[in-house]
Protein backbone atom coordinates (compact mmCIF):
# COMPACT_ATOMS: atom_id res chain seq x y z
CA UNK A 1 0.00 0.00 0.00
CA UNK A 2 2.68 2.17 0.77
CA UNK A 3 5.02 1.59 -1.94
CA UNK A 4 1.78 2.02 -4.43
CA UNK A 5 1.21 5.70 -2.56
CA UNK A 6 4.29 6.51 -2.91
CA UNK A 7 4.72 5.73 -6.39
CA UNK A 8 1.44 6.62 -8.05
CA UNK A 9 1.82 9.39 -10.81
CA UNK A 10 -2.09 10.76 -9.69
CA UNK A 11 -2.82 13.93 -7.90
CA UNK A 12 -3.06 13.68 -3.96
CA UNK A 13 -6.70 13.27 -3.17
CA UNK A 14 -8.91 12.67 -0.29
CA UNK A 15 -7.83 9.01 -0.13
CA UNK A 16 -3.99 9.91 0.54
CA UNK A 17 -5.05 12.41 2.72
CA UNK A 18 -7.09 10.05 5.32
CA UNK A 19 -4.15 7.27 4.44
CA UNK A 20 -1.74 9.95 5.71
CA UNK A 21 -4.32 10.56 8.92
CA UNK A 22 -4.26 6.61 9.89
CA UNK A 23 -0.43 6.20 9.59
CA UNK A 24 -0.60 9.19 12.24
CA UNK A 25 -3.00 7.92 14.26
CA UNK A 26 -1.54 4.63 14.25
CA UNK A 27 1.91 6.38 15.20
CA UNK A 28 0.25 8.45 17.93
CA UNK A 29 -1.75 5.41 19.29
CA UNK A 30 1.71 3.44 19.88
CA UNK A 31 3.69 6.40 21.10
CA UNK A 32 1.25 6.70 24.25
CA UNK A 33 0.35 2.70 24.69
CA UNK A 34 3.56 1.45 23.98
CA UNK A 35 6.79 4.32 23.41
CA UNK A 36 6.02 6.25 26.66
CA UNK A 37 5.39 3.87 29.06
CA UNK A 38 8.80 1.71 28.30
CA UNK A 39 10.82 4.90 28.19
CA UNK A 40 9.16 5.18 31.92
CA UNK A 41 10.01 1.61 32.61
CA UNK A 42 13.42 1.69 31.07
CA UNK A 43 14.38 5.30 33.21
CA UNK A 44 12.48 3.51 36.46
CA UNK A 45 14.82 0.16 36.35
CA UNK A 46 18.29 1.82 35.20
CA UNK A 47 17.86 4.20 37.96
CA UNK A 48 17.78 1.38 40.58
CA UNK A 49 20.78 -0.59 39.00
CA UNK A 50 22.70 2.56 38.38
CA UNK A 51 26.02 0.23 37.09
CA UNK A 52 24.28 -1.46 34.53
CA UNK A 53 21.74 1.85 33.69
CA UNK A 54 23.17 1.76 29.65
CA UNK A 55 23.15 -2.14 29.04
CA UNK A 56 19.77 -2.48 30.41
CA UNK A 57 18.07 0.88 28.90
CA UNK A 58 18.81 -0.76 25.71
CA UNK A 59 17.90 -4.23 26.41
CA UNK A 60 14.23 -2.84 27.88
CA UNK A 61 13.51 -0.95 24.63
CA UNK A 62 14.62 -3.29 21.98
CA UNK A 63 13.77 -6.68 23.63
CA UNK A 64 9.77 -5.25 24.08
CA UNK A 65 10.19 -3.74 20.78
CA UNK A 66 11.33 -7.23 19.21
CA UNK A 67 7.80 -8.65 21.37
CA UNK A 68 6.03 -6.57 19.18
CA UNK A 69 6.69 -9.29 16.06
CA UNK A 70 3.99 -11.35 17.66
CA UNK A 71 1.29 -9.28 17.36
CA UNK A 72 2.27 -6.96 14.34
CA UNK A 73 4.54 -9.17 12.79
CA UNK A 74 6.70 -7.38 9.81
CA UNK A 75 5.33 -3.98 11.09
CA UNK A 76 7.53 -4.60 14.21
CA UNK A 77 10.78 -3.51 12.22
CA UNK A 78 8.81 0.20 12.85
CA UNK A 79 8.44 -0.68 16.51
CA UNK A 80 11.96 -1.46 16.85
CA UNK A 81 12.76 1.53 14.95
CA UNK A 82 10.93 3.62 16.89
CA UNK A 83 12.88 2.02 19.86
CA UNK A 84 16.01 3.15 19.02
CA UNK A 85 14.92 6.61 18.24
CA UNK A 86 13.49 6.99 21.58
CA UNK A 87 16.41 5.21 23.40
CA UNK A 88 18.74 7.96 21.63
CA UNK A 89 16.84 10.83 22.26
CA UNK A 90 16.94 10.06 25.99
CA UNK A 91 20.82 9.61 26.45
CA UNK A 92 20.93 12.69 24.36
CA UNK A 93 18.91 14.75 26.69
CA UNK A 94 20.71 13.30 29.55
CA UNK A 95 23.90 13.34 28.15
CA UNK A 96 24.65 16.40 30.05
CA UNK A 97 23.32 14.95 33.44
CA UNK A 98 26.32 11.72 33.39
CA UNK A 99 29.54 12.06 34.33
CA UNK A 100 31.80 9.95 31.61
CA UNK A 101 33.55 6.72 33.12
CA UNK A 102 35.90 5.31 30.63
CA UNK A 103 35.43 1.63 31.71
CA UNK A 104 31.65 2.47 31.55
CA UNK A 105 32.08 3.74 28.14
CA UNK A 106 34.71 0.93 26.79
CA UNK A 107 31.77 -1.77 28.36
CA UNK A 108 28.57 -0.45 26.95
CA UNK A 109 30.52 0.34 23.32
CA UNK A 110 31.59 -3.68 23.38
CA UNK A 111 27.90 -4.22 24.59
CA UNK A 112 26.51 -2.50 21.50
CA UNK A 113 29.01 -4.15 18.95
CA UNK A 114 27.84 -7.64 20.56
CA UNK A 115 24.15 -6.50 20.19
CA UNK A 116 24.11 -5.18 16.96
CA UNK A 117 26.71 -8.24 15.73
CA UNK A 118 23.53 -10.79 17.29
CA UNK A 119 20.64 -8.47 15.27
CA UNK A 120 22.72 -8.77 12.21
CA UNK A 121 23.05 -12.50 12.32
CA UNK A 122 19.16 -13.17 13.01
CA UNK A 123 18.97 -10.97 9.66
CA UNK A 124 21.28 -12.88 7.72
CA UNK A 125 19.45 -16.05 8.57
CA UNK A 126 16.29 -14.64 7.73
CA UNK A 127 17.09 -13.62 4.25
CA UNK A 128 18.00 -17.20 3.99
CA UNK A 129 14.42 -18.43 4.66
CA UNK A 130 12.69 -19.00 1.06
CA UNK A 131 9.08 -19.45 0.00
CA UNK A 132 9.80 -22.00 -2.36
CA UNK A 133 6.51 -22.17 -3.68
CA UNK A 134 5.19 -24.57 -6.91
CA UNK A 135 1.68 -22.98 -8.54
CA UNK A 136 -0.04 -25.39 -11.05
CA UNK A 137 -2.53 -23.39 -12.36
CA UNK A 138 -5.24 -24.81 -14.87
CA UNK A 139 -3.86 -24.23 -18.77
CA UNK A 140 -5.13 -21.19 -20.50
CA UNK A 141 -6.77 -19.53 -17.20
CA UNK A 142 -6.12 -15.49 -17.21
CA UNK A 143 -7.65 -13.75 -13.91
CA UNK A 144 -7.57 -13.77 -10.19
CA UNK A 145 -5.88 -16.71 -8.26
CA UNK A 146 -6.49 -16.30 -4.50
CA UNK A 147 -4.53 -19.20 -1.89
CA UNK A 148 -6.03 -19.84 1.38
CA UNK A 149 -3.90 -20.53 4.11
CA UNK A 150 -4.86 -21.95 8.28
CA UNK A 151 -7.94 -23.54 6.45
CA UNK A 152 -8.49 -26.36 9.40
CA UNK A 153 -10.45 -28.69 6.88
CA UNK A 154 -8.50 -28.86 4.14
CA UNK A 155 -4.67 -30.86 3.40
CA UNK A 156 -1.34 -29.27 3.81
CA UNK A 157 1.27 -28.82 0.98
CA UNK A 158 3.06 -31.34 -0.19
CA UNK A 159 6.60 -30.76 -1.17
CA UNK A 160 7.88 -31.88 -4.97
CA UNK A 161 11.72 -31.79 -5.87
CA UNK A 162 12.25 -29.12 -2.65
CA UNK A 163 9.14 -27.22 -3.41
CA UNK A 164 5.56 -26.71 -1.77
CA UNK A 165 2.75 -27.10 -4.65
CA UNK A 166 -0.07 -25.20 -4.88
CA UNK A 167 -2.98 -27.31 -7.25
CA UNK A 168 -5.14 -23.89 -8.45
CA UNK A 169 -8.75 -24.57 -9.50
CA UNK A 170 -11.49 -23.05 -11.01
CA UNK A 171 -14.36 -21.58 -9.79
CA UNK A 172 -17.02 -19.51 -10.72
CA UNK A 173 -18.98 -16.22 -8.62
CA UNK A 174 -21.71 -14.39 -9.67
CA UNK A 175 -21.82 -10.92 -8.08
CA UNK A 176 -24.50 -8.51 -9.73
CA UNK A 177 -28.11 -8.30 -9.95
CA UNK A 178 -27.63 -8.96 -13.73
CA UNK A 179 -25.54 -12.17 -12.66
CA UNK A 180 -22.28 -11.17 -14.34
CA UNK A 181 -19.81 -14.08 -13.34
CA UNK A 182 -16.40 -13.95 -12.55
CA UNK A 183 -14.10 -17.07 -13.35
CA UNK A 184 -11.52 -16.94 -10.55
CA UNK A 185 -8.80 -19.94 -9.03
CA UNK A 186 -8.70 -20.52 -5.60
CA UNK A 187 -6.38 -23.07 -3.73
CA UNK A 188 -7.10 -23.70 -0.26
CA UNK A 189 -4.50 -25.52 2.50
CA UNK A 190 -3.86 -25.96 6.16
CA UNK A 191 -0.51 -24.82 6.19
CA UNK A 192 0.53 -21.44 6.71
CA UNK A 193 1.18 -18.68 4.68
CA UNK A 194 4.89 -18.93 3.72
CA UNK A 195 7.59 -16.26 4.80
CA UNK A 196 11.01 -15.10 3.26
CA UNK A 197 12.71 -14.24 -0.61
CA UNK A 198 9.86 -15.05 -2.79
CA UNK A 199 11.19 -17.72 -4.51
CA UNK A 200 8.36 -19.08 -6.25
CA UNK A 201 7.58 -20.56 -9.66
CA UNK A 202 4.09 -20.90 -11.67
CA UNK A 203 3.13 -23.75 -14.67
CA UNK A 204 0.31 -23.99 -16.53
CA UNK A 205 -0.74 -27.67 -16.33
CA UNK A 206 -3.16 -29.92 -18.88
CA UNK A 207 -5.87 -32.48 -17.93
CA UNK A 208 -2.79 -35.05 -18.51
CA UNK A 209 -0.48 -33.06 -16.68
CA UNK A 210 1.86 -31.89 -18.47
CA UNK A 211 3.46 -28.99 -17.22
CA UNK A 212 4.65 -25.54 -18.95
CA UNK A 213 6.92 -23.09 -16.61
CA UNK A 214 5.01 -19.42 -16.86
CA UNK A 215 7.43 -16.57 -17.51
CA UNK A 216 7.71 -14.13 -14.91
CA UNK A 217 6.15 -11.18 -16.78
CA UNK A 218 2.76 -12.87 -16.69
CA UNK A 219 2.32 -12.78 -12.79
CA UNK A 220 1.37 -10.11 -11.20
CA UNK A 221 1.62 -10.24 -7.47
CA UNK A 222 -1.05 -8.31 -6.06
CA UNK A 223 -1.46 -8.92 -2.44
CA UNK A 224 -1.10 -11.03 1.45
CA UNK A 225 -3.06 -10.85 3.97
CA UNK A 226 -4.70 -11.88 6.91
CA UNK A 227 -8.54 -11.49 8.53
CA UNK A 228 -9.54 -11.05 12.24
CA UNK A 229 -12.62 -11.05 12.95
CA UNK A 230 -14.96 -11.51 16.76
CA UNK A 231 -12.14 -13.43 18.42
CA UNK A 232 -11.89 -16.06 15.70
CA UNK A 233 -8.22 -17.46 14.36
CA UNK A 234 -6.56 -15.38 11.62
CA UNK A 235 -7.17 -16.81 8.17
CA UNK A 236 -3.73 -15.76 5.82
CA UNK A 237 -4.28 -15.38 1.95
CA UNK A 238 -2.68 -14.02 -0.79
CA UNK A 239 -3.53 -12.92 -4.48
CA UNK A 240 -2.10 -13.05 -7.90
CA UNK A 241 -2.95 -11.95 -11.66
CA UNK A 242 -2.14 -13.67 -14.20
CA UNK A 243 -2.07 -14.20 -17.83
CA UNK A 244 -0.78 -15.45 -21.16
CA UNK A 245 -2.08 -12.23 -23.50
CA UNK A 246 -0.83 -9.30 -22.09
CA UNK A 247 2.60 -10.38 -20.34
CA UNK A 248 5.30 -7.78 -19.92
CA UNK A 249 6.91 -5.45 -17.00
CA UNK A 250 3.63 -3.13 -17.08
CA UNK A 251 1.60 -6.42 -16.23
CA UNK A 252 4.09 -7.58 -13.55
CA UNK A 253 4.39 -4.17 -11.81
CA UNK A 254 0.63 -3.43 -12.02
CA UNK A 255 -1.58 -5.91 -12.63
CA UNK A 256 -4.86 -5.61 -14.73
CA UNK A 257 -7.37 -3.04 -13.53
CA UNK A 258 -10.32 -5.42 -14.46
CA UNK A 259 -8.05 -8.35 -12.14
CA UNK A 260 -8.01 -5.63 -9.43
CA UNK A 261 -11.85 -5.01 -9.21
CA UNK A 262 -12.80 -8.63 -9.38
CA UNK A 263 -9.77 -10.14 -6.50
CA UNK A 264 -12.02 -7.94 -3.94
CA UNK A 265 -15.28 -9.12 -4.60
CA UNK A 266 -13.13 -13.16 -4.65
CA UNK A 267 -11.91 -11.94 -1.56
CA UNK A 268 -15.40 -11.53 0.19
CA UNK A 269 -16.89 -14.12 -1.39
CA UNK A 270 -13.96 -16.66 -0.14
CA UNK A 271 -14.21 -15.25 3.23
CA UNK A 272 -17.69 -14.45 3.95
CA UNK A 273 -18.25 -17.65 6.47
CA UNK A 274 -15.45 -16.01 8.41
CA UNK A 275 -17.68 -12.98 8.92
CA UNK A 276 -21.17 -14.75 9.95
CA UNK A 277 -21.36 -14.67 14.17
Amino acid sequence: MLSGFIGSSEPFGIDDFMFIVVIMAYTAFGTLIFGIPVSLLSDWVSNKLSSYRFIIAVFIHLSLAVATYFVIEDLSVVAVGAAVFFFTAEEWQNRKLRKFQTKSFISNTLFVIVLFAGVWGFYQLDLEQKTDMQYLIPKGYEGVIVVKYNQEEEPPLVKEKGKKVIQVSKEELEYTSVEDRIEYGVAKTSSDEPKGMINDEFYYVTSDGERTRIDDSCIYRSQSGSIHFDGKEGQSYEVHHVTNTNCGDQFSITGNPLYSDQEYEVIEHLFSDFYKY
